[in-house]
């Protein structure tokens, strides 16, 4: 195809719209050395002559218009010619179908509405609707609402214990509950004491009750059993209980108390699991520094233990 088709083929579409012969002569020696434009050229033309002959298209004579008014006024026209004036044609056989479908309908909602409610299903008659039932009377709604209350009964005490059988019931859940608070309060009381250890501060005196030893004796013994238990073994403890918040915390404890490269590495793991991007940095940019003097000195060599902490 040459380049210039498209070209002309605009201009052949532009002149056949405004009625006028192509005025560019390159374009009209093109479509005489180019079969393709020249049969558009030609379809263009007789696609405006057939538009021309549409909208000059002659109007209906006034014999034709007469004759069609006379035929709609004409008797029976419209009925299609068969039917007299006044008379309206019969129902066809699909119109009685359809009628009689309808009123099939109604009858049997009217039918079913109207039957005695029956006692729910797959209960079994109680002993008055037995009695009733034995002497032909009828059931009244006093029988059936004791058979809805007998069905009531005995429903709450198959779920009663279907719930004692079950495994892992409330009452577990619960107990499970109390104990994990319990661990929790624990060790929200062993930080508290260890903070007060760090700190310096002494702890708050009480007044012993009657048949209770001292205070300070319960202190000093909770302390010493608060500081049995290192912060990485508090870390490692939360971590293992998916709580990386407290997990940081005790793992930044240890590392600013003990240091090391295993403490760094835990509490920057732990701290970016726990969103603080700063704390991480700084763990890891200590690690870094701690395995490059390492690298520079030939040893300092760290690997981590069984709990994933790391041993130095």
């Amino acid at each position: 195809m040459n380049p210039l088709c498209p070209w002309v083929e605009r201009l052949i579409a532009r002149s056949a719209a405004r009625d006028e012969d192509i005025r560019w002569g390159w374009a009209r020696r093109h479509m005489e050395r180019c079969p393709e434009c020249a049969r558009a050229a030609k379809d263009f033309r007789t696609i405006r002559d057939g538009l021309a002959s549409a909208l000059d298209a002659p109007e209906p004579s006034e014999a034709f218009v007469a004759n069609m008014w006379a035929a709609i006024d004409a008797p029976g026209a419209l009925a299609g010619g068969h039917a007299a004036p006044g008379r309206r044609p019969a129902m066809s056989a699909l119109g009685w179908a359809g009628a009689v479908a309808v009123a099939a309908t109604a009858g049997l909602v009217v039918v079913h509405s109207l039957r005695r409610e029956p006692i729910l299903p797959g209960a079994t008659p109680t002993r008055e609707v037995r009695i009733a039932r034995d002497a032909g009377q009828p059931e009244t709604p006093v029988n059936r609402q004791a058979a809805a209350e007998s069905i009531d009964r005995r429903g709450a005490l198959r779920r009663t214990a279907r719930d004692t059988a079950r495994p892992g019931s409330d009452g577990d859940r619960k107990a499970s509950k109390r104990d994990t608070a319990a661990e929790r309060a624990a060790i929200q009381r062993m930080l508290r004491q260890r903070q007060r250890l760090a700190s310096g501060k002494a702890a708050p005196k009480t007044e012993p009750a009657a048949g209770r030893p001292a205070a300070s004796a319960t202190s000093d013994a909770s302390d010493q059993s608060a500081a049995a238990v290192s912060w990485a073994e508090l870390g490692y403890y939360y971590e293992a209980q998916s709580d990386v918040s407290n997990a940081a915390y005790a793992y930044r404890q240890a590392w600013r108390e003990q240091g090391g490269a295993a403490a760094a590495f835990a509490a920057g793991r732990t701290s970016e699991a726990a969103g603080d991007i700063l704390s991480a940095v700084e763990c890891f940019a200590e690690l870094l520094d701690e395995a490059n003097g390492a690298r520079s000195s030939g040893d300092g060599a760290w690997i981590m233990d069984s709990r994933g902490i790391g041993v130095s």
